[in-house]
């Protein structure tokens, strides 16, 4: 019979009522040498599958058809268990049952549920990032796309479509909830905005590398990008790169030769106009003392 196999000396407290539960703790493929009442035991099931996610293959038919069955093993092992057993993925109950718990069944979840607006609405209230498992017209949908950005602190924008990236307003609620990477997903006319970009470069300067050319003319963004990172000199346009103020911004040990003697002479050309202003006003006070003598 099928225990009579399993001797008491093989394993460490052997359990005497189901001497099987220790035999699959140890190594959860041997579910597959079991006799077909364990097979379809959910308790000696489980703890295979704990030891071995694969063992669920070795399950009773009836077993692997149980939702109750489903359920469990589903919240016991999470979203592994879809890769191992991606048919899973297809059961609409199932998944909407566990989407609270793991939202990355999303990710395993058949093309239909991933379509599905309501199912997708619940997985990125749960957390934003799930949208990159969303189908894409459900990414191209402007109110799923902002529930997620919000729920995901800006992170989710990257996940939409193009064309959501070009609405300014999510991509400026992504910047503003500490994403400022949004600016690299966003389309032509956002990197166009010279709010959504000043508020970008003040928290990554890099970031100018995907502003527009009139917004890297543009010197206060400039400043702003340069004091968070003076390396975003690289990506200033080069109607500033010569502007002493913005090379100074950026610091000696950034710019180019050139530029360094270029803000060289820049010091020096000052230092002479302050020495004739001072000069002036020197000769002009001997000339009002001897006046008044």
């Amino acid at each position: 019979r099928g225990t009579a196999n399993v001797g008491s000396n093989s394993f460490a407290n052997p359990n005497p009522l189901n001497p099987w539960l220790n035999v699959v703790k140890q190594d959860g493929m041997l579910l597959q040498t079991a006799p077909s009442q364990m097979r379809g035991d959910q308790e000696v099931v489980l703890t295979a599958m704990g030891q071995n996610i694969n063992a669920w293959k070795f399950a009773s038919e009836h077993l692997k058809s149980d939702f109750d069955f489903r359920l469990a093993a589903l919240k016991r092992t999470g979203h592994k268990l879809l890769v191992a057993w991606p048919d899973l993925g297809n059961d609409d109950k199932l998944v909407r049952s566990v989407l609270h718990e793991h939202w990355e069944v999303l990710k395993y979840a058949s093309d239909a549920l991933r379509a599905d607006r309501d199912l997708v609405t619940e997985a990125v209230h749960r957390h934003g990032r799930a949208l990159q498992y969303a189908s894409d017209t459900l990414r191209d949908d402007r109110d799923v796309v902002l529930l997620a950005t919000i729920n995901s602190l800006g992170r989710a924008v990257q996940y939409a479509s193009r064309r959501v990236c070009g609405d300014a307003e999510i991509v400026r609620m992504a910047v503003v909830l500490g994403f400022p990477q949004a600016l690299q997903y966003a389309s032509e006319d956002v990197c166009n905005s010279r709010e959504i970009v000043a508020l970008a470069v003040k928290q990554e300067g890099g970031l100018l590398k995907y502003a527009s050319k009139a917004t890297k003319e543009d010197k206060e963004i400039v400043l702003a990008a340069l004091a968070q990172d003076p390396f975003a000199l690289k990506y200033v346009s080069p109607v500033l790169r010569s502007d002493p103020e913005v090379l100074l911004a950026a610091g000696m040990d950034v710019i180019l030769p050139a530029e360094r003697a270029l803000l060289e002479a820049y010091f020096e050309k000052n230092e002479a106009t302050e020495k004739l202003k001072a000069d002036g006003e020197q000769a002009a006070q001997k000339e009002s003392g001897v006046r008044f003598a």
